[in-house]
């Protein structure tokens, strides 16, 4: 997971740090000594993610932070944890970026930092009826937003329209080997929905986005 907050933020949900019994205690002011036992309000006891990514497709125009990090769990698998009170809006637009990039974005949004925070927890794993629930209310969201994101695309004059277009296309063409196979099984998986939501435009809208999916389509091998 990752922790976000300001600079004295602790993150990730951490109360106090325990040391063993006879540690050496870091100096008043220095740079503090190694941690220890973590006490925390550990999410794995409720929540087990089954998949994780190391990239994400996510486009955001003036989001609420809470739902930022919500789209950021949903499309990643990653949890990320923030206090109450940091709130802000958010504005992105990434394809196939690595998570540092959006974590980065998000955090600036807000004026805050973020950090990696390893939790380790004996997770309880959702029965099949509770998996099927959250599968499909992560898919109407998930639609939710798609729907918008080209909504919000629609809306712009036709000169941006072509440049974020471009900038889309750049991104599948230039897809590091070493994230070319996890992209290929995110290509796959976006492929149906696209060319269902192409299939459904008018002819002037269809041909418009024709070479950004022909890219998804190069890379997910079809």
């Amino acid at each position: 997971g990752f922790g976000m907050g300001g600079v004295d933020m602790p993150g990730g949900g951490i109360i106090r740090m325990q040391a063993p019994e006879g540690a050496e205690q870091p100096a008043e002011g220095g740079r503090g000594g190694m941690g220890w036992m973590m006490n925390y309000d550990d999410p794995f006891r409720s929540l087990l993610m089954p998949a994780r990514f190391d990239t994400i497709t996510m486009s955001a125009t003036d989001m609420p932070l809470a739902d930022a990090l919500w789209q950021f769990t949903a499309e990643t698998g990653f949890l990320v944890f923030a206090p109450e009170d940091l709130d802000g809006a958010v504005t992105l637009q990434l394809e196939e970026a690595p998570l540092s990039e959006a974590l980065t974005a998000m955090a600036a949004a807000v004026g805050a930092q973020w950090r990696p925070v390893y939790i380790m927890g004996q997770p309880r794993e959702f029965t099949a009826e509770e998996l099927a629930a959250r599968g499909e209310q992560w898919a109407q969201r998930r639609d939710a937003r798609f729907r918008q994101m080209w909504d919000e695309y629609w809306q712009m004059p036709a000169q941006e329209r072509t440049a974020q277009l471009q900038e889309r296309i750049a991104r599948y063409e230039n897809i590091p080997p070493e994230r070319m196979e996890r992209a290929q099984r995110r290509a796959a998986r976006r492929l149906p929905r696209m060319m269902e939501y192409v299939g459904s435009l008018p002819t002037e809208q269809r041909l418009e986005l024709k070479p950004y999916l022909q890219a998804i389509a190069r890379v997910a091998g079809q």
